[in-house]
């Protein structure tokens, strides 16, 4: 009798490593590569990308805000044009930002629009002569 409750005793265990063993078969190959998404693709194209048109009569300082914190960019002179890096700590991908022009010496900022961000995107921020014109493109 006690070799039977010995033999029963391994055969669980045999069966209970068996079970696990599957189960974690099956979920490492469930997990395989999907189809590439533009999403995806978009992903791996590189930086976000501002790009700033300045038309105004002001030299611009450049900044982007996320909440309540405000990085700056850079400066773009009257009539001038500059590419800045959206820095991944400020615009993770997936999250809303807004970029402000603030004319050197005034006491004020041109916010634009809301913008989500995607990593790989090119933004093309045309500022106009009246700041209230100006536009904003997600190319």
């Amino acid at each position: 009798m006690k070799a039977t409750l010995k033999q029963n005793r391994a055969i669980r265990v045999r069966l209970a490593s068996g079970f696990l063993l599957a189960v974690a078969m099956l979920a490492t190959g469930c997990g395989g590569r999907r189809s590439a998404s533009p999403f995806v693709a978009r992903a791996e194209r590189g930086p976000m990308v501002l790009e700033v048109q300045n038309r105004n009569w002001a030299d611009m300082t450049i900044s982007v805000r996320r909440g309540g914190t405000v990085t700056r960019l850079g400066l773009v002179t009257t009539n001038g044009s500059r590419s800045f890096t959206i820095p991944t700590v400020v615009g993770a991908a997936g999250v809303s930002v807004v970029f402000l022009a603030d004319p050197v010496g005034s006491g004020s900022a041109y916010p634009s629009p809301t913008v989500p961000l995607a990593k790989g995107d090119r933004y093309l921020w045309t500022l106009a002569v009246s700041l209230e014109h100006s536009t904003l493109v997600r190319r």
